[in-house]
């Protein structure tokens, strides 16, 4: 197990401070629904006990994480993405200051433009939620990108 531990004021590094036991499971499905439309997803638990030192708690990993998605393809060069994404709460700090749970919903367009180049466009967090992975440091709200992608496969 790791730990951030001040060596001297304003300087930390990772050090090795006991035994520690980590145990979940992860579940994936997909499900196309003719060549057009599919749907997918995922979940994954993790259970994580101090067994060194219970007092000092795990950071920046939920206990509980899913992930859902449809996507739709009306032609063959365009690919429609909704998704969606939760988190449990998780602890920020060693001695227990958490971040709340949250919920994201994310869109995507991409088209194949050339036989190697693709465009893609899309909505980070569509509907704004303000929310933190640690404690004090709000992410990003809604954001909007695009990306294009040459690849070689």
């Amino acid at each position: 197990m790791l730990s951030v531990n001040n060596v001297t004021p304003g300087k930390s590094q990772m050090q090795n401070i006991g035994a520690a036991e980590f145990m979940g499971m992860e579940i994936t499905f997909k499900y196309d629904f003719r060549e057009k439309l599919s749907v997918g997803g995922n979940y994954s638990y993790i259970e994580r006990h101090n067994n060194t030192n219970p007092a000092v708690l795990f950071t920046d990993i939920p206990n509980t994480k899913v992930f859902l998605y449809t996507q739709y393809k009306p032609i063959k060069p365009i690919r429609l993405l909704a998704s969606t994404e939760f988190n449990t709460s998780r602890n920020s700090s060693s001695y227990g200051t958490k971040a709340a749970d949250f919920t994201l919903v994310n869109s995507t367009v991409s088209a194949r433009l050339w036989r190697y180049t693709d465009i893609e466009a899309g909505i980070n967090n569509v509907f704004d939620k303000n929310y933190r992975l640690v404690e004090g440091y709000p992410e990003e709200g809604r954001n909007f990108f695009v990306t294009l992608r040459i690849f070689n496969n």
